[in-house]
């Protein structure tokens, strides 16, 4: 590289210095290389997902509401054994209450910990779907998964409204999807 032109083929780039003809000069810095496609309209960013639908979403829950309903169902059958006599009966107050805290620990674990950590819970995988962020497509973290798992308290107090909100939605995102900034799409 010179200020001068050194002899035939010699080139002069924009920098205003002269290169041999065997020699390319690099981007400047923080500057893209030459015929780089720069993105913008009509270009994606990577390959685009498939949104999770309706149905496929309601078989994942079913799955996922046997296989939390067995373990709660037999925490209450446990704590009932001993009442009256019976097999089955009515609870105490106290022991009514001890088992609902105990299945809200369950429900809780389950949905928002593999939602939050792996993106999926055993009814997702079974239905190839997976809970990611709506921006990285990354799994939403056990934060946002417990967050997302009360949310859909809001999302079923309109009626269920919220739940029905991914019917018409561009991204197939519930109410609850769109407080944690998560989607739904298809790992198959």
């Amino acid at each position: 590289m010179s200020d001068t032109q050194q002899g035939p083929g010699w080139w002069q780039a924009s920098d205003g210095k002269w290169y041999p003809p065997d020699q390319q000069p690099g981007p400047a810095p923080g500057q893209l290389p030459y015929g780089y496609t720069q993105h913008g309209y009509g270009y994606a960013y990577g390959p685009s997902a498939v949104y999770s639908g309706f149905w496929r979403r309601v078989g994942a829950y079913f799955v996922d509401s046997i296989i939390v309903g067995i373990p709660t169902n037999l925490v209450r059958i446990v704590a009932s054994a001993g009442a009256g006599g019976t097999f089955i009966g009515p609870l105490s107050p106290g022991a009514s209450v001890a088992v609902t805290v105990i299945n809200f620990a369950v429900g809780v674990t389950y949905f928002a910990w593999l939602d939050g950590t792996r993106g999926q819970t055993v009814g997702k995988m079974a239905f190839g779907i997976k809970v990611v962020d709506t921006d990285t497509a990354d799994v939403i973290g056990a934060g946002r998964g417990v967050g997302r798992y009360f949310a859909k308290i809001l999302s079923g107090l309109a009626l269920g409204l919220g739940f029905l909100w991914m019917l018409w939605d561009d991204r197939k995102q519930c109410w609850h999807d769109k407080l944690v900034r998560s989607i739904v799409i298809r790992t198959q």
